[in-house]
């Protein structure tokens, strides 16, 4: 798959930031694989996101890292108790009685967006789940917009 970063000589475009949620010890190929399949079936272009963001919880996680080192993006972190207060279009109260917080991707995504955009986020792609045959973890996926970015 060839994913690459937006380049900087575009003068506006809408930036995209992928919120994730995963087991421990996701492979990176699995976070690989939902974001092509994501982008792919939704008409989204990689190249315009501008980071990929997380739960504390699970911010040292390696195939996440690994995967945000590859395509050069940056990783943000957020805690349950922020999370929590979000809106979004999916909470899960099974989710919230695993950590904290009713939605990891969607919040997540929400919440990058939020903090980077002076303009209202907006969950483009509510989550969804990937497995991947043949390698460990699950991933969880949302895809918010945090307005225009002006490079």
């Amino acid at each position: 798959m060839e994913m690459t970063n937006y380049p900087s000589s575009h003068q506006s475009c809408p930036f995209l930031w992928i919120g994730f949620g995963c087991r421990q010890g996701t492979d990176q190929s699995v976070f690989e694989n939902a974001v092509e399949q994501v982008f792919t079936t939704h008409g989204l272009i990689f190249e315009t996101v501008v980071g990929i963001a997380t739960l504390e919880l699970r911010k040292d996680e390696q195939g996440l890292l690994t995967f945000c080192k590859k395509y050069q993006l940056p990783l943000l972190s957020f805690s349950a108790t922020y999370l929590q207060g979000l809106p979004v279009p999916t909470p899960s109260m099974i989710v919230g009685t695993k950590v904290g917080t009713d939605s990891v991707a969607e919040a997540c995504a929400y919440a990058a967006a939020l903090s980077s955009s002076p303009l209202p986020p907006m969950i483009v792609i509510p989550k969804q789940v990937y497995r991947l045959d043949g390698c460990s973890g699950v991933v969880t996926i949302a895809v918010a917009q945090g307005g225009m970015e002006v490079g």
